[in-house]
């Protein structure tokens, strides 16, 4: 079962207006340097000490933000945020360069961040916008962030269906292997985006490519979400395809449209099927991870659709 999980539950004043930590479903950024990936935002640590390996840091200081994704963001459910937390950097090395950051909430920006030697966190009213991401952006300056905390009123927080990844650890194969980039690596359950990180599949030639993770059951896909390489030739993934197997036939689910923006890709699929398969005929094939989101309860409408299809 994945859900909101509350982490801390904030009373303020008599009567009751009770906010709650929301968990989040995952995190991207515009560039990584020093290996300060995008996750360790979201990873329940406000450690500030670059050391402690729980901040994120840009690879440049040109125009950089980090995105946090809410619980659902995948499946489109949106959060009335109340506010916004950002603990910045704090082990006296560049915790002034988080000045001017913009904090937004979805597309509704939120405030600006005006540097406080004396601050290890900015909190922002975010004024119960619906949203299902919450950002941290920054201009011509390096940008850090050591956590990002979501607080929702807890009579609003959205019920989120309950789901799964049918592919974590399941078997798969591919067109070939170069440079060690093994098939499994897509399912290993590490999104780490660079090469380095030895959590990408990669393949040996560089035209007519697929890569395929065989599910335990015919299961109803919702999506498909592919995690890109960020550290060198990004834009190889463009106009890969998404396919889902259904009896003897793959059918398309969606292409992937590259954007330098983005780092992970949602693919709608919203039906049947036992083996999901990515295709890329135009350049190599590296996958960094692959979640299936299966819903466990699929929608009535789909219950009929599955009799038929697999009788």
């Amino acid at each position: 079962m994945i859900s909101v999980f509350a982490l801390v539950v904030v009373c303020i004043g008599s009567v009751s207006a009770c906010l709650v930590k929301v968990d989040m479903e995952g995190a991207t950024a515009t560039s990584v340097g020093w290996g300060g990936v995008a996750s360790r935002t979201i990873d329940g640590s406000i450690n500030g000490v670059y050391g402690g390996l729980s901040c994120y840091h840009s690879k440049d200081n040109k125009e950089n933000s980090v995105t946090a994704q809410l619980k659902g963001h995948f499946l489109g459910i949106t959060y009335p945020i109340s506010t916004v937390k950002v603990y910045n950097r704090m082990d006296t090395c560049c915790d002034q360069r988080i000045d001017g950051a913009t904090v937004w909430a979805g597309d509704h920006m939120c405030g600006t961040i005006v540097f406080d030697a004396a601050k290890v966190v900015y909190e922002f009213d975010c004024n119960g916008t619906e949203a299902s991401t919450v950002s941290v952006a920054l201009n011509e300056e390096y940008l850090q962030v050591c956590e990002i905390e979501v607080m929702v009123d807890e009579d609003k927080v959205p019920v989120v269906p309950e789901y799964h990844n049918a592919a974590l650890g399941r078997p798969t194969t591919q067109s070939s292997i170069g440079w060690g980039g093994a098939a499994s690596r897509a399912v290993d359950g590490n999104a780490n985006q660079y090469w380095g990180g030895r959590s990408c599949t990669h393949t040996g030639a560089n035209t007519g490519n697929w890569w395929s993770v065989e599910l335990d059951n015919e299961e109803y896909v919702n999506s498909v979400i592919v995690h890109n390489r960020m550290d060198c030739c990004e834009n190889r993934i463009n106009e890969a395809q998404v396919w889902l197997k259904r009896g003897d036939e793959y059918v398309l689910c969606g292409t992937i449209e590259y954007d330098e923006s983005s780092s992970v890709y949602s693919i709608e699929c919203g039906q049947w099927g036992s083996e999901v398969k990515i295709t890329n005929d135009n350049s190599y094939l590296t996958l960094c991870e692959v979640e299936v989101i299966v819903m466990e309860e699929a929608p009535s409408e789909a219950m009929d659709e599955d009799v038929e299809a697999f009788q």
